[in-house]
């Protein structure tokens, strides 16, 4: 499977992609984007032929239950944080930026 943001920032040129990568990597190195890397790799192992929404409520409870009561109450403005975590750590695996167990 190949992350469509980064084939949007391949059209876009090196140095954008270059950036985005970085950005990517940035993020996953994060304590929160670790959580959700692991969040996406079990969720992509253990869920096939789910859907994206049941795959994102399931990363997102994943990470709730990793991290624990400090998370939940950091986040208790909403889930948006969440979203992008899971969707941020998604393209981190899909690009090669972090090892993953997406594999079509």
């Amino acid at each position: 499977m190949t992350s469509s943001v980064i084939t949007y920032f391949e059209t876009l040129g090196e140095d954008v992609l270059a950036k985005a990568k970085s950005s990517l990597a940035d993020f996953v190195a994060t304590d929160l984007g670790k959580l959700a890397v692991d969040a996406v790799n079990t969720v992509e192992a253990e869920m096939e032929g789910s859907s994206g929404a049941d795959k994102l409520d399931a990363a997102k409870t994943q990470i709730l239950n990793d991290a624990g009561q400090a998370l939940k109450d950091l986040l208790a403005d909403g889930d948006a944080i969440l979203n992008y975590a899971v969707e941020t750590a998604l393209q981190a695996v899909l690009a090669g930026v972090v090892t993953g167990a997406i594999t079509a």
